[in-house]
């Protein structure tokens, strides 16, 4: 495995080499070419041995355990307690993959991604962990499902109950069509609730808009929103009633009692109208039709 190396002790192979200075005598005695050779009991032995030091790492903690007196213990069962080097690999990596958040590309270190995931990640002692994520995200889902949609009048002011606070360079955002996507106003498509981390591109269908806090609706939206809720209904011949409702029922709860109700008779009767004499045309964002007027 390729390490970065500085030169200081603070890079990987000046640490490696400041411990070959220190256990050169014993490896001279030893004649081994281990990392780290260590004097126990009197006796110089070499432990992290490359191919066959397996015999020297336990013989070398059976000795640790006796002078902790921690071979006279017993373990849950009633036995005598071991130690299993292969369940301490699994500690360390356990404690690096709590570190990383659970994040793979962050936690994998000399092994494929399937391998950190299925050996070192997937484990029991992860499970409560792991549990305990999937809860969170359903919270954080439903919360944001649950919460009022952000809705604008053409000055900028709140037509909303008015939830969250917008900074001012957000409603400038949301007046203009530079973060528009098909249905709304993104106030950061890079930081996406339901992206896996930070930085990646929201993952959603294009509908999630009308159940992300990061959604902004002004009137320059409500053409598409009319339009899509159309589509919306029309789906209703296409499907039965519980799989229509699993799909768009949240979608079409939002339009119609979130955002509609939150403009004028008279913006919606002129959404209404522009949304008829578009046509499919509103399938594309608003950037995208100042390009073709």
């Amino acid at each position: 495995m390729r390490v970065s190396d500085g030169g200081a002790l603070h890079f990987p192979g000046g640490l490696i080499r400041l411990a070959l200075r220190l256990t050169q005598r014993a490896r001279e005695i030893t004649g081994s070419d281990a990392l780290w050779n260590v004097v126990l009991d009197n006796e110089v032995r070499a432990v992290y041995l490359r191919g066959t030091g397996r015999s020297h790492i336990s013989r070398d903690a059976g000795l640790w355990m006796a002078r902790h007196r921690i071979d006279q213990m017993t373990d849950r069962g009633g036995g005598a307690v071991s130690m299993d080097m292969r369940r301490l690999r699994k500690s360390h990596k356990s404690r690096n993959y709590l570190r990383a958040g659970g994040i793979l590309d962050d936690f994998v270190s000399g092994h494929t991604k399937d391998v950190a995931a299925g050996h070192y990640a997937d484990i029991e002692a992860h499970r409560e962990v792991h549990e305990q994520a999937v809860e969170n995200g359903l919270r954080e889902a439903l919360d944001a499902a649950l919460a009022p949609p952000v809705v604008l009048d053409d000055d900028g002011s709140r037509l909303d109950d008015g939830g969250d606070a917008l900074e001012p360079e957000e409603v400038r955002a949301a007046l203009v069509t530079d973060n528009d996507v098909w249905l709304a106003s993104c106030r950061d498509y890079y930081d996406s609730p339901f992206a896996l981390k930070k930085g990646a591109g929201c993952p959603v269908a294009v509908w999630g808009c009308l159940e992300c806090p990061n959604a902004v609706f002004t009137t320059r939206h409500l053409p598409s929103l009319l339009s899509f809720l159309d589509f919306l209904e029309a789906q209703r011949e296409e499907y039965a009633t519980a799989e229509w409702q699993a799909r768009y029922g949240l979608a079409w709860e939002r339009i119609v009692h979130g955002i509609r109700p939150k403009f004028s008779t008279e913006q919606v009767a002129t959404a209404t109208a522009i949304a008829e004499a578009a046509g499919p045309r509103l399938s594309l964002p608003a950037q995208f039709l100042e390009l073709t007027t």
